[in-house]
């Protein structure tokens, strides 16, 4: 019977060993002396057998199946008589016993791996919720990893760039001049410490901030923790958030905020929120040149301050280099655009400036000229870069034009048609469709190209009627193989009689089915219109022989999407059940028109039956000429190791007879 998951009482049947050894350990344990290997040997056995009577087996069901029982339950209980006395032998037995009834594996402490579990078959979002709620807190923590690439995060970027362009900007400001400081302070107080809590919580956000570790995201706190603290960014981070407030009280002046000058160690977090804006902005360029322009203006507003600082040093006025002073009330605006002024022309070195007089504005009016130079070679070299990359895809597509201009004029090709081709150039530039579509998509990788595909040509492909009840899979193969093409006014896609290769779905502009002579137009087909699929199918019976019965012309131009009879063939190799579906809907649809010949299709069955079975004999024939061919191979090889022991033999025997 089972109890607990295990069968208790069950034991092999034929079980005429086991009574015998059974008997055999009862005469021996009531007297230990007696005890051999033969009987530790067949107790061993025993065990096993205990063991193999308790395991779930297809023996064992067989023999519930046939209702058998053992005389005596296999338990190693049986084979010990319960005695008072002891002697040291049987107390060796009794040890062995005990050893040999232990577990070789202890299930006690073995625990589900959370990890692994939740690549498990059925793991979803409930049940990863009841792994939190077990967890408890830690549970939660875990569940509130920030991931480095989600909006929360970026927006968390912004944040703090707001905070970093602030100290950057306003610390040196403020510290030179003073007037700009000292009616507000209470103000810049409040912005500063609030800068702080936003530092802070930073590093907070860090220290929480996933990373993918064999391309999984890492969850794990003390890992999270450990990878943050490894890093640059840590020291940097701690640097910016120190304490440097305390020196107000050493100076005893509240309105010195050079001391926060630390703060600006934080500026790597602004690289990483523009890079995460120029990968997600749909205007890179305008983007970094936006970049390049407040990174310049940033330089020379801290060069402006830091001339102001000079000329205070030095004595506003006493020189023409340092800042003229002799007007007392000029304003905090005065003062601050005459310095950004200067600096902006020592740094583009576009404009004259008062030479410097003392040693110390000589210094500074060299690196300054120093700086000037890089500033000017990153300006020039960034903005051209950025003036190729816009430019990029004109210059490209110019190329082509060009080079197909020069093919036709040495060719000599009619004007008409060279006419046709710039014309069928400009409306592709026009419409700004991309002809390197399919070059630019293969960087992806396939499964997001798929997804692409599916995006764009999926709702389209299902209005295909002999597609509309097939699986998706077949038609997301489908969708990845459909291929876009475009098409001049007065262009003929298909003529009447021709063989179909292809279908059609148009994507874009009308079309016309006209008669042989084009005068008569019967039908208009615009965006959404199918045709051609019966072509594609080689249904049998098909009275039309899978050749065009209209002509369509395109009326403007036209974009369309088309599916070539090899690869749709091609993918129903995988899909049989689709395949014999598209063949049925073709057949509804021929017979619906009376362009079915059942006659023919019964005939082309029966080939095709036949065929079948040729090409099953014959992979028959193919596997047994392999088998032959490997058996032939084998015989071979080892005939030629029997020939060549026999050639060592020889001439070892040669060799002693020459000896001799």
């Amino acid at each position: 019977m089972l109890e607990g998951g295990r069968l208790v009482g069950e034991s092999i049947p034929c079980s005429g060993f086991v009574s015998r050894t059974n008997e055999k350990l009862r005469m021996h344990c009531s007297d230990p002396s007696k005890l051999d290997f033969s009987i530790l040997f067949s107790f061993s056995f025993l065990h096993q057998a205990d063991r193999f009577v308790n395991a779930e087996t297809p023996m064992q069901a067989s023999c519930q199946g046939r209702g058998q029982r053992a005389s005596l339950p296999l338990t190693l209980s049986t084979f010990v008589p319960n005695t008072t006395k002891q002697t040291p032998k049987s107390q060796s037995l009794d040890r062995l016993i005990n050893w040999r009834t232990k577990k070789p594996f202890s299930t006690e402490n073995v625990q589900d791996d959370d990890f692994i579990r939740k690549f498990a078959v059925g793991y979803t979002a409930t049940a990863y919720a009841d792994d939190i709620h077990r967890k408890g807190f830690l549970g939660w923590l875990e569940s509130k990893v920030v991931l480095p690439y989600g909006n929360a995060y970026y927006y968390w970027t912004a944040v703090v760039t707001v905070a970093v362009a602030y100290n950057v900007i306003t610390i040196l400001l403020r510290a030179v001049f003073d007037e700009y400081q000292h009616p507000y302070y209470i103000m810049w107080l409040v912005l500063d410490y609030c800068c702080d809590l936003i530092y802070i919580c930073d590093m907070l956000v860090k220290f929480r901030t996933g990373y993918l570790e064999h391309g999984l995201m890492v969850r794990d706190l003390r890992k999270l923790a450990l990878n943050y603290v490894k890093r640059l960014r840590f020291v940097l981070d701690v640097v910016s958030i120190l304490p440097t407030d305390i020196f107000y009280i050493y100076l005893q002046n509240i309105n010195n905020p050079i001391v926060r000058l630390n703060r600006v160690f934080k500026l790597p977090s602004v690289f990483d929120f523009a890079e995460k804006t120029e990968s997600r902005t749909s205007w890179p360029n305008a983007f970094r040149l936006f970049c390049l322009i407040a990174c310049i203006l940033t330089i020379i507003h801290i060069n402006g301050c830091l001339y102001f600082a000079v000329s205070e040093a030095m004595g506003l006025g006493s020189d023409q280099w340092v800042y003229n002073d002799n007007n007392l009330t000029d304003s905090f605006s005065r003062r601050y655009f005459y310095s950004f002024y200067w600096s902006t022309l020592t740094l583009t070195t576009i404009g004259e400036t008062p030479y410097p007089e003392k040693d110390e504005e000589i210094l500074f009016n060299t690196v300054d000229y120093l700086i000037g130079v890089l500033i000017f070679a990153t300006l020039v070299g960034n903005i051209g870069s950025m003036i190729a990359n816009m430019n990029a895809a004109r210059t490209e597509f110019q190329a082509r034009m060009d080079a197909i201009k020069q093919f036709m004029e040495s060719h000599r090709v009619e004007r008409e048609l060279q006419r046709r081709v710039i014309a069928w150039y400009d409306y592709q530039w026009t419409n700004k469709t991309n002809l390197n579509s399919d070059a630019a998509l293969a960087t992806l990788p396939p499964k997001l190209r798929a997804e692409i595909a599916i995006h764009v040509h999926f709702k389209t492909l299902r209005k295909v009627t002999i597609f509309q009840d097939c699986e998706a899979g077949l038609l997301v193969e489908l969708v990845l193989r459909l291929r876009r093409q475009v098409f001049s006014p007065s262009d003929y896609i298909c003529r009447k009689g021709d063989v179909g290769k292809e279908m059609y779905i148009v994507k874009e502009g009308k079309l016309s089915v006209v008669s042989d002579d084009a005068l008569t137009v019967y039908a208009t087909l615009a965006e959404g219109a199918v045709f051609g699929e019966l072509s594609i199918l080689n249904i049998a019976g098909n009275k039309n022989g899978n050749r065009r019965t209209a002509n369509i012309r395109s009326v403007g131009y036209s974009d369309l999407f088309t599916l070539s009879k090899d690869d749709l063939w091609n993918v129903l190799k995988y899909y049989p059940e689709a395949k014999k579906l598209l063949i049925n809907k073709g057949k509804e649809i021929l017979r619906k028109d009376n362009l079915l010949d059942e006659t023919v299709e019964d005939e082309q069955e029966q080939a095709d039956r036949l065929a079948d079975s040729f090409q099953a004999r014959l992979q028959a024939l193919k596997d047994r000429y392999e088998t032959v061919i490997g058996r032939y191979e084998e015989m071979h090889r080892r005939m030629n190791r029997r020939i060549a022991f026999l050639e060592s033999k020889l001439d070892r025997r040669y060799c002693q007879d020459t000896t001799v």
